[in-house]
C-alpha cells in the first residue's frame, strides 16, 4: 500500500466520517482498514472483483497467509454485513444495452456462522433459504430479468452456472 493512501485511511477514520467508501479492495491492509473502520462502527464500503459472494469471502481470506484465516474469517462474520455481486450482460432493449442480475447475500446469523466455520459452500443455498430476509441468487435474479423481458432466455443460459437447473427453473418445474 501505498505510504499516502495508508495515512489517508488513518486520518480518513479521525475525521468521524459516517460512511467511508474504501474504492477497491486489492490488499490486505485495505481489508483490515475496512474491518477496523467497521469495528468501530463506521459504514465501509468497497468493491472487489469476484463473481459471487461465497468467491468474495475467498477473495478477502487470499490477501492474507493461511495461518491468519481463522482470525480473518471470525472478523469477518462480525463486521461483513452484506455482499451484492452482479454479472452484467446484453439487453434484449438495445437502448439499455447491458443489464445487471444481481446476488445480494446479507450477513444473518447463519451467514455469519457460515462464515466463522469456513463453511462458504454453503452460501448459496443459505442465501436462497433468505430469500424473505430479500436475499437473491443469480439464477433468482436471471429469472427475473426473462420474466421482465430485459434479457433473452439463451442470454440467461449463457451467464448461469447450472444451465439444467435454471432451464427448469424457466419452465416452472
Amino acid at each position: 500500500m501505498f505510504p499516502l493512501f495508508k495515512a489517508a485511511l488513518k486520518y480518513a477514520v479521525r475525521q468521524d466520517p459516517d460512511v467511508i467508501l474504501a474504492g477497491e479492495i486489492r490488499d490486505a491492509e485495505t481489508v483490515e482498514f475496512a474491518l477496523q473502520a467497521a469495528e468501530t462502527g463506521h459504514l465501509v464500503f468497497g468493491t472487489l472483483h469476484s463473481s459471487n459472494a461465497s468467491v468474495t469471502i475467498s477473495r478477502l481470506l487470499n490477501f492474507f497467509p493461511q495461518e491468519r484465516h481463522t482470525q480473518v474469517r471470525k472478523n469477518i462474520s462480525m463486521h461483513l454485513r452484506a455482499v451484492v455481486s452482479q454479472l452484467l450482460m446484453p439487453a434484449l432493449n438495445p437502448e439499455l444495452h447491458i443489464v445487471p442480475a444481481c446476488e445480494i447475500m446479507f450477513v444473518s446469523p447463519l451467514i455469519s456462522r457460515l462464515i466463522s466455520e469456513g463453511k462458504d459452500d454453503k452460501l448459496v443455498k443459505a442465501i436462497k433459504a433468505g430469500k424473505s430476509e430479500g436475499m437473491q441468487d443469480f439464477d433468482d435474479a436471471l429469472i427475473d430479468l426473462v420474466n421482465r423481458e430485459y434479457i433473452s432466455e439463451e442470454t440467461a443460459m449463457k451467464f448461469t452456472e447450472n444451465p439444467h437447473s435454471l432451464e427448469m427453473k424457466l419452465k416452472g418445474t
